[in-house]
């Protein structure tokens, strides 16, 4: 497997820009509610007043950190193109390769980076001052992602749709969270492989890989025994489920930085000092959210699968939350909470499960996908729903996406 290798000669970045430099740091530590004026005046070793003088508002700095970062991605992510460039069209397992590359040259090389993307693609579903400064940068990341499905000869209704985007974004996120953890990185390559050559193994025999894959779900179910996260857990019925889901609704809209006793007590309509009784930290309220979202998606797949409905992406009985931006939310809290690494695969993992039971629950034309299929189709859905705000998630656009998702997998289900 390819690991942490450096980018393509001439990937070196544009000159550092200390505003970037010290905001994605501000990020990576505090989150994006981190990125504020006292913090970043000290980070640069200036007074507010100088950093004002310089800058102008707190959201015409974000603006500029956004406009630098994208600057500097450009450069970056063009070496890339002229290395995708130099390979023939049509060759879906090469390009794997090189949007495997990519992904570990973000992760380890581009951290911070990377932090301060993921942190502003999950404010941007609730903020339109930072979903509009993120546009160029996050048009800078499609066109790169974009340009690989390209290469590898992907329908252009798929590449249109946002899946692909949406699948980096995802992935980002993961490749961030796990990139300490072998079996992700594997299952990581077997979707790429899928997502550039064929959904479905029959195509290919270089894609017969489903008993790998098998081994990998293992390996990852193993790992979820991290401390006081359990999966389904048996929510309570008293005032402690309206904070669990409340930390569960700040911290899938806004984040880790939000989850805090004031907001959440405030939310709930609750004492701070009672929240802070029962969860005296904030990783406390973390945790209660994450086992809020765990079990309501857990619930929610089944309760789908049991109606005989089948839909690709499941109607949201979780009262005011996103899965897709849920279990987004799982992957980026465990940036910022190494311990939660555990959770976050067991959520990568069961993308593919729990909609290939969906699937076949649905119809037989879904009888020749199996769990890896599965897995990269709905690894480019629900990070494509990210790319929609929160107050747009069941509209069109939505719609059109999902529409864009059953054609690609039933096109790709067609005899050969």
């Amino acid at each position: 497997m390819l690991s942490s290798p450096s980018p393509p000669e001439g990937a070196v970045p544009a000159a550092a820009s200390p505003l970037l430099r010290a905001a994605a740091r501000l990020v990576a530590k505090d989150g994006f509610a981190g990125l504020t004026l006292r913090p970043l005046a000290a980070e640069l070793g200036l007074s507010v007043s100088s950093l004002t003088s310089r800058y102008g508002s707190r959201e015409n700095i974000i603006a500029r950190v956004l406009a630098e970062a994208a600057a500097e991605d450009r450069h970056n992510l063009g070496a890339w193109a002229q290395m995708r460039d130099r390979i023939p069209t049509g060759q879906g397992l090469a390009i794997a390769d090189v949007a495997e590359m990519m992904l570990d040259h973000a992760a380890a090389d581009r951290r911070d980076l990377s932090v301060l993307f993921l942190e502003c693609v999950q404010a941007g579903g609730w903020d339109s001052q930072v979903r509009s400064a993120l546009s160029e940068w996050r048009d800078v990341r499609a066109d790169a992602w974009n340009g690989l499905a390209r290469h590898a000869g992907l329908p252009e209704v798929v590449v249109r749709s946002g899946l692909i985007e949406g699948y980096f974004i995802d992935e980002f996120a993961y490749s961030v969270a796990l990139a300490d953890i072998p079996a992700y990185r594997a299952l990581r390559r077997l979707c790429l492989r899928r997502l550039f050559a064929n959904l479905l193994p029959d195509r290919d025999p270089r894609l017969d890989d489903g008993a790998l894959g098998d081994v990998l779900y293992e390996l990852l179910a193993e790992d979820v025994t991290a401390p006081g996260v359990v999966h389904g857990v048996a929510l309570p019925q008293d005032w402690r489920l309206d904070a669990a889901k409340c930390c569960a609704i700040q911290l899938t809209q806004q984040g880790v930085s939000a989850v805090t006793h004031r907001s959440v007590a405030a939310l709930a309509g609750l004492r701070p000092t009672t929240l802070a009784y029962r969860y005296p930290t904030q990783e406390d309220l973390v945790i209660a959210g994450l086992e809020y979202i765990i079990t309501r998606l857990l619930t929610s797949v089944a309760d789908v699968e049991a109606s005989g409905s089948g839909d690709l992406v499941p109607a949201d009985p979780m009262e005011g939350l996103d899965v897709g931006r849920a279990t987004f939310a799982v992957a980026v809290a465990a940036i910022r909470i190494p311990r939660l690494a555990p959770c976050a695969a067991d959520m990568r993992r069961r993308r593919g499960i729990n909609l290939l039971r969906l699937l076949q629950s649905r119809s037989q034309d879904y009888a020749r996908m199996d769990r890896l299929s599965a897995q990269t189709l709905a690894v480019g859905v629900i990070g494509s729903a990210l790319l929609i705000p929160i107050s747009e998630s069941s509209g069109p656009a939505n719609e059109s996406r999902i529409e864009a998702s059953r054609r690609w997998m039933l096109d790709a289900a067609q005899p050969v």
